[in-house]
């Protein structure tokens, strides 16, 4: 990998590398889910459906899963990956054969 490579910043996969940020956030927020239904069946008195407070706890804890996830993905993977173009060329020389002298018939 080249330094020039490195600086031009249009051959990174930029749509993949935000594609997985974005789940790494959303799949970290997921466990806010679970943690919510914990705290449901663990004491359903303060943490119910009713209740403002499950709410609030389970978008901290989205929250914070979320951002662990994140930086966790950006432990993994802080650049997008290069990616590799080929290409080919090729040449096509066109000749041009000389018309033909014309001959002429000798006399008598």
């Amino acid at each position: 990998m080249s330094v020039r490579g490195i600086l031009n910043m249009g051959h990174f996969d930029w749509g993949n590398w935000l594609y997985g940020l974005l789940t790494a956030v959303i799949t970290g927020g997921a466990n806010a889910v679970v943690g919510g239904v914990s705290l449901n069946l663990v004491d359903p008195s303060h943490f119910n459906a009713q209740n403002a407070d499950l709410y609030k706890v389970v978008w901290t804890l989205f929250l914070a899963n979320g951002t662990m996830s994140f930086f966790l993905f950006l432990k993994q993977q802080p650049l997008p990956k290069l990616v590799e173009r080929t290409t080919e060329t090729h040449t096509i020389e066109k000749t041009i054969a000389p018309a033909p002298l014309d001959q002429e018939t000798p006399r008598a």
